[in-house]
């Protein structure tokens, strides 16, 4: 996609650049995967205002967008290449084998008359949607799902892209554009290439109004505003944030610079904590059997075990009684290394390597009476 740029005859144009629109092939959408959209205005039901700078514009409607992919193994071609309203990138519309026309964001390279599948055994190429465990590593991803089975929700605007860095323990390890990587499940699908229309962030709309067409209104410093419209309003001439020198704010009084608004106990940065018991080595052989038994019924908790990372989460629940497990080494001075790790199965557990480096709290608890040789600790680690 190139952008137009204008002479400078008026102001307007002087700075404009527009996309050039000449990927568009069809300039109306499919009737049948269209729905009305209903302006709010930024109102809610009482007819307040929930989401200022909101307003007016363009009568649009709803392109349907599959981002699932829903239909497997089943070929389709690209009819059209169009413009969509609700979204910055292209969408294409396809035509499956059996007459059943979907939309798709339009990666880069993909042309009308192309084939695109999507399923297990697809071809890696651009447009074909696979699961993560079946794209080679290094590859360029866009409309990648968090959760298999709810659709693309990563890189799905102009010009996006995560590169598929590497697989590990049934997980996948996705590289995205803020240069954080994500571990997300293998069976979670993807589609191959870069989302197009990638000049997107070089327009230049060049006048207000363009905005406003677009619903868009203006937008109020709250230092020009008056006291009751805003905390930082008010004052003499050109004061910082009314009579005094006040801190900025948002319109709602919190702080605007610096503070911390991150919840404690969100479930990304919680932090977990498990019962460690240790024996010695010489009570193991009374539960070698429960530790073999373990093993074959769980083979993804022992990995974990195993394996040098911190956190797994266990995709099968574990037994319903109360079994044992035996650690491969110790990771901590004051425990042997024929450690015996309990766990109580009544639901999917977190499993976390007992490092003495990740702990921030280390306490112990009072023995059981059935193991008078065992020392029982608990302890939190950072996940």
């Amino acid at each position: 996609m190139a952008l137009k740029t204008f002479r400078p005859l008026t102001p307007t144009s002087r700075f404009k650049a527009l996309p050039s629109f000449e990927e568009i092939t069809k300039s109306k959408p499919e009737k049948s995967l269209v729905e009305t959209k209903h302006k709010t205005g930024g109102r809610n039901h009482y007819g307040r205002i929930t989401c200022r700078h909101i307003g007016g514009g363009h009568k649009q409607k709803y392109r349907i967008i599959d981002f699932k992919r829903k239909k497997r193994d089943i070929e389709a071609e690209v009819k059209a290449i169009e413009y969509d309203p609700n979204r910055t990138c292209r969408i294409a519309l396809l035509e499956y084998k059996d007459g059943v026309k979907t939309y798709i964001l339009a990666p880069v390279g993909l042309g009308v008359g192309d084939k695109v599948i999507a399923g297990e055994n697809a071809e890696p190429k651009v447009g074909n949607a696979l699961p993560l465990s079946a794209i080679p590593l290094g590859s360029s991803l866009h409309n990648v799902e968090l959760v298999a089975g709810r659709g693309g929700q990563i890189a799905r605007s102009a010009g996006q892209q995560v590169i598929l860095n590497n697989r590990e323990s049934g997980y996948a390890l996705v590289k995205l554009p803020s240069g954080e990587i994500r571990k997300i499940h293998e069976r979670c699908y993807a589609t191959i290439g870069q989302v197009g229309n990638v000049e997107h962030m070089n327009v230049s709309s060049g006048k207000a109004g363009r905005s406003r067409w677009r619903g868009v209104r203006p937008t109020v410093r709250g230092m020009v505003m008056n006291p009751i419209d805003h905390p930082n309003g008010g004052g003499q001439g050109k004061s910082k944030g009314g009579g005094g020198r006040h801190h900025p704010m948002s319109p709602w009084g919190q702080l605007a610079k610096g503070f911390k608004t991150r919840k404690k106990h969100k479930t990304t940065s919680e932090r977990s904590s498990f019962t460690l018991i240790a024996m010695p080595s010489e009570m193991f052989a009374g539960t070698a059997a429960a530790s073999t038994a373990f093993e074959e019924e769980s083979p993804n908790a022992i990995r974990a075990f195993r394996s040098s990372v911190s956190s797994v989460i266990l995709e099968s629940v574990l037994p319903p009684e109360d079994v044992f497990a035996k650690r491969a080494a110790a990771s901590d001075n004051r425990t042997s290394a024929s450690e015996i790790f309990f766990f109580s199965a009544a639901r999917p557990l977190r499993l976390l390597t007992a490092s003495r480096s990740r702990c921030s709290s280390f306490e112990a608890l009072p023995l059981p009476e059935s193991s008078p040789k065992a020392s029982i600790r608990s302890f939190s680690s950072d996940a």
